[in-house]
């Protein structure tokens, strides 16, 4: 199929100091605050050199997107590029440069846009493009005259709820096939409690791991919490992983409402949701020397009883990666 790069260049004077336009530019929540219906944050990563923006958002069509750009050049202060590194439809690599330049009367903003696509698709991307980035720098100008709200910390009210909406895990598990394995691990119950919730464990548990975090704007440490992993694929894409916490009990309550992620040195189950079809229910108990640990997959179809005994190597392995890391964390 015949491919071709379009390049889209927008510009437009605003009436701020180098250093403000800089500022929202630099700034993933602001910058991506003035587009309809998106959210971004930076990833935490342990890799100081690598640097993600998560950019979730609603289509058109309504359904829940979400992409992952590395910035892979950067002038401070004058300069910044966003390349999307998340899988997407075939040949449609993309980058976004911003660039913000001191002029007589403010400061001259601009978004060069460059996209691989198909050769039949040209005569859609590069007209939209057009219209996408005169919007966008728009909106940076009323953001900059007041008129506008810049910077938000959380995603706006319809991304949350279609991010909730599609990760929430699916209720009717009458179907799943359900693995589960145990292991002991030599720490208190309450350590090994909060390092396994933490995010970070997945950064240690999974080998193509280069962050994980928790969503800005979800609840900490309770129940409707979204953690995100992101893992590096063999063709050096970043794939975007979430775990929606979808019931939290601290052994205190198994029915009632959840009570936080406090560890009352008899039981605690974490069930999250690592996909909309799967349930992974995480239970901690005192054990002699230490901790019990197990873990519970459910799977609802179309897995069968033929996966089970995958599942079940696949958990023998997780577990060896959380006893490994709960030990080995120097942690009080």
């Amino acid at each position: 199929m015949r491919e071709k790069v379009i390049t889209v260049r927008r510009a437009r004077m605003v009436k701020a100091s180098a250093d403000q336009a800089w500022s929202l530019l630099a700034s993933p929540a602001a910058l991506w605050s003035l587009r309809p219906s998106r959210f971004s944050f930076r990833a935490d990563s342990p890799d100081e050199g690598l640097r993600l923006w998560v950019v979730l958002g609603i289509r058109p069509s309504g359904s829940f997107v979400h992409d992952v750009f590395e910035i892979t050049d950067e002038m401070p202060g004058r300069s910044l590029t966003l390349s999307r590194v998340s899988p997407a439809s075939p040949g449609q690599e993309l980058s976004l440069c911003f660039s913000a330049s001191p002029g007589a009367r403010g400061t001259e903003i601009a978004l060069t846009v460059r996209q691989k696509i198909s050769f039949l698709d040209v005569s859609t991307y590069e007209p939209w493009w057009q219209v996408e980035a005169k919007a966008w720098l728009a909106a940076c100008a009323e953001a900059f005259a007041g008129r506008r709200p810049l910077a938000r910390d959380e995603p706006p009210p319809d991304v949350q709820a279609a991010c909730v909406t599609t990760l929430r895990p699916v209720r009717d598990m009458t179907q799943a096939i359900t693995a589960s394995a145990a292991t002991l691990v030599s720490a208190p119950p309450d350590r090994t409690w909060r390092l396994i919730y933490s995010p970070a464990s997945s950064l240690r548990v999974s080998p193509c791991a280069v962050a994980a975090g928790r969503v800005p704007g979800s609840p900490s440490n309770q129940a409707g919490e979204i953690q995100y992993l992101i893992n590096r694929a063999d063709d050096g894409l970043l794939h975007l992983r979430w775990t929606f916490v979808d019931a939290l009990d601290d052994g205190r309550t198994a029915l009632g409402p959840p009570v936080g992620a406090v560890f009352t040195k008899t039981a605690g189950t974490l069930t999250k949701g690592g996909s909309a079809r799967a349930l992974m229910d995480f239970q901690v108990e005192p054990a002699e020397r230490g901790s019990r640990l197990t873990v519970t997959l459910r799977v609802a179809p179309p897995a069968t009883e033929e996966d089970r005994q995958a599942f079940e190597e696949s958990l023998a392995m997780l577990l060896s990666g959380y006893k490994s890391f709960v030990e080995d964390a120097q942690v009080p």
